[in-house]
């Protein structure tokens, strides 16, 4: 509307901004992460459920073992607060111990 010079002006203000820059930065980081953290939780639900029976034995569900080591390892790579994320899990198997969650952190792990 103004001009080229303007414009250049405007956009060099807004783009080239410190603090615009940085907070783009951690909102990206930050909605990745809250992913991350969704899928580290549910696939450790489902990994830990138990098979129909209701024992604690079966077949371990390995596709979502996978899906929760592969989740909290992107989650560790991604921001320091990924480092959080398996300390609620170690604290539900202090709670309600079982061979299915102990073998779904470690193999996750």
């Amino acid at each position: 509307r103004y001009g080229a010079w303007p414009a250049a002006a405007a956009l060099g203000a807004w783009v080239l901004q410190p603090h615009l820059f940085a907070l783009a930065h951690y909102a990206t980081y930050d909605a990745i992460l809250t992913s991350l953290w969704v899928v580290a939780i549910v696939a450790f639900a489902r990994a830990v459920e138990p098979p129909s029976g209701g024992a604690d034995r079966g077949p371990l569900p390995w596709a979502w073992t996978l899906l929760f080591g592969a989740s909290v390892g992107a989650a560790l790579a991604t921001k320091l607060t990924g480092w959080f994320l398996p300390f609620p899990f170690v604290v539900w198997w202090c709670l309600f111990p079982s061979r299915r969650a102990l073998a779904v952190l470690a193999l996750g792990g």
